[in-house]
């Protein structure tokens, strides 16, 4: 029995409309009847043949928001175009190009490397890393007397000396140190321990135990509070360069035979300077310059204790700190240390070996630990009359130690001119006992001259500003 499909006429289907539940459809028939085009509304009936079967079959491809639009027109007012859907394909194409522009705009500055830091920042400040492979003369003769030896070389062969009768305990307390952190070095190794774990051990194995040997005198400084950013070295500005009354040399291209003591400081005295009130022309510091040194926050610092010092001389050391004198706790918040005079940059085993970074941290370290001195002798000598007889004071000299893993440098810090130099004076790896036991007795040699002649000096130079404040105040 034949079947067929009629189709109304235009003027039918206007004055009659088709209603909404012819066209949809049914589930229970699977018979499927979409509205037609009003151009191929035709007042004819069309034979089922397989021809116009397969016709109307492509028709009901339409998507399904064509067939809602169509299926709306007859029983609601016409509307606007659908809205694009988000997902589709040239929606995303259009919006592609505006994302990665945005994010080529989002980029931040990329940070220099540690390489790239060292040759701009460091440099600009006059901060050099191995440009003086031999110190000066005066250095040298400071380092031999400190550590006992006749050559640099021989650093940490000697036995512990002096002339008190600890020294026996204390030379024994350092062999159990050296053969324990060996152990344990040798240990970390093979667990490829990382920088935490280094940093503690050696804190905890060797250096705590150390300062404890001088507990009323030393202070140990481990927090992660950064120092005080005014002790970075200042680069020169263009005044300085062009307008200086002598021809500028270079001073790290000097060789060790034209490095000659620093002249005394300063060459004329100022009697009635104030003592404690801020300098009026003190720069300004700007902390948001890329290309300045950065803050220097070391793993571990070694000075006096505040506990060290008379109860006057304290005072002083307070009082200058406050008025930005002498910043003798270089500690944003004080921990109670000054002068800090050893400087512990330690990082643990790694597949990118990053050395450089770490002398950078301790060059910069060394050289705001270098300016605290300075401005204490300045201070000091400032009200000092001077005359020719006066003999020019040895270079300031200060010590750090790099590790990276199991391999511990041992570094000295002075300044050649207005340039603060960093040069190497051994190497250690402390998975070898001999090494590990040097490398510990050169650590006790250290200690041992910050609480004896570096404290010294120091002393010396608060009893200068004490005896000006004496005779200020009887007058």
């Amino acid at each position: 029995m034949k079947r067929a499909l009629s189709c109304p006429d235009s003027e039918q289907t206007h004055s009659h409309p088709l209603s909404p539940k012819r066209l949809r459809k049914s589930s229970d028939t699977g018979h499927c009847c979409l509205p037609l085009d009003a151009s191929s509304r035709l007042s004819r009936t069309l034979p089922l043949t397989p021809e116009n079967l397969q016709a109307l079959c492509s028709q009901s491809t339409l998507s399904i928001g064509e067939w809602a639009s169509h299926d709306d027109s007859f029983g609601e007012p016409e509307m606007g175009p659908p809205t694009p859907s988000v997902t589709s394909n040239d929606s995303s194409q259009r919006r592609r190009p505006s994302k990665l522009s945005y994010r080529r705009r989002s980029q931040s500055p990329s940070k220099k490397t540690s390489t790239q830091y060292r040759s701009r920042n460091m440099a600009d400040a006059s901060v050099f890393v191995d440009h003086c492979h031999d110190p000066p003369w005066d250095v040298t003769d400071q380092l031999k007397h400190i550590f006992g030896v006749s050559m640099l070389d021989d650093i940490g062969h000697a036995s512990f000396s002096g002339g008190n009768s600890c020294v026996p305990a204390i030379q024994s307390t350092i062999a159990e140190l050296a053969e324990k952190y060996c152990c344990k070095s040798r240990q970390m190794t093979k667990d490829c321990a990382g920088e935490g774990q280094w940093k503690s051990h050696l804190l905890t194995i060797l250096v705590e135990p150390m300062q404890e040997l001088w507990p009323n005198i030393l202070k140990l400084s481990a927090s992660e509070k950064p120092w005080t950013s005014e002790l970075r070295p200042t680069p020169p500005s263009f005044e300085d360069i062009l307008y200086n009354d002598s021809p500028h040399v270079e001073s790290h291209q000097l060789t060790t035979e034209h490095q000659t003591l620093p002249p005394p400081l300063p060459a004329q005295t100022f009697p009635d300077t104030p003592i404690f009130s801020a300098p009026s022309n003190a720069p300004s510091d700007v902390t948001d310059d890329p290309n300045r040194i950065s803050i220097p926050k070391p793993d571990i610092a070694l000075g006096l204790a505040h506990t060290s010092f008379a109860r006057l001389q304290g005072k002083i050391l307070w009082d200058l700190q406050d008025n930005n004198r002498v910043l003798s706790g270089p500690h944003q918040s004080g921990v109670g240390l000054h002068f800090p005079f050893l400087i512990i940059e330690a990082k643990g085993l790694a597949t990118g070996s990053n050395m450089v970074g770490v002398q950078n941290q301790a060059a910069v370290g060394g050289a705001c630990a270098l300016n605290i001195f300075r401005d204490l002798k300045v201070i000091a000598t400032i009200h000092v009359p001077y005359t020719s007889s006066n003999q020019p004071k040895p270079r300031q000299i200060l010590f750090s130690v790099v590790t990276e893993g199991p391999v511990h440098e041992m570094w000295v810090h002075y300044q050649i001119g207005e340039a603060y130099h960093m040069t190497v004076l051994r190497i250690w790896r402390t998975t070898i006992r001999k090494e590990a036991r040097e490398f510990v007795q050169a650590l006790g040699e250290i200690l041992k001259w910050g609480v004896g002649d570096l404290r010294a000096s120091v002393l010396k130079e608060l009893t200068t500003i004490e005896t000006v404040l004496r005779e200020r105040r009887i007058e």
